[in-house]
């Protein structure tokens, strides 16, 4: 072989018009992409400020829960304290008191980009001869 045939040609011209239809293609679907994402984000913040919400909440309530527990506990004497019962009470408060309820944090998503620019120019610039 000593240079690119016409139908070689015509094949390196038909994937290049491929290649360059696919990455505007691909661009255009991660701009919609990208869109979309943004679009519902806020949604997504206003119900993790609800869940937020609804744990802070939550919280408040086994606090006051291990206060009144607590509340009970101090309401008895050293003895009681010391007994099973009152060991059993002192747990249950630490239980309510200890309560490990988590927030959230959700991270907006970085938009998708693409890292590499159209190929065609690559096949394209490839020679039809040796030089």
């Amino acid at each position: 072989m000593h240079h690119l045939s016409k139908s070689q040609r015509t094949e390196r011209e038909a994937l290049c018009a491929s290649l360059r239809a696919t990455h505007a293609a691909l661009l255009a679907i991660l701009e919609n992409y990208n869109t979309a994402v943004a679009d519902a984000w806020e949604p997504v913040v206003d119900a993790q400020n609800a869940y937020r919400n609804a744990v802070e909440e939550a919280k408040g309530w086994s606090e006051g829960i291990a206060a009144q527990i607590q509340e009970e506990i101090d309401g008895h004497n050293e003895k009681w304290q010391d007994s099973n019962r009152g060991q059993a009470f002192v747990q249950w408060q630490a239980e309510y008191d200890q309560a490990d309820l988590e927030e959230i944090m959700l991270e907006k998503p970085e938009p998708l980009t693409l890292e590499i620019d159209d190929q065609s120019a690559v096949l394209d610039n490839l020679p039809e001869d040796p030089q």
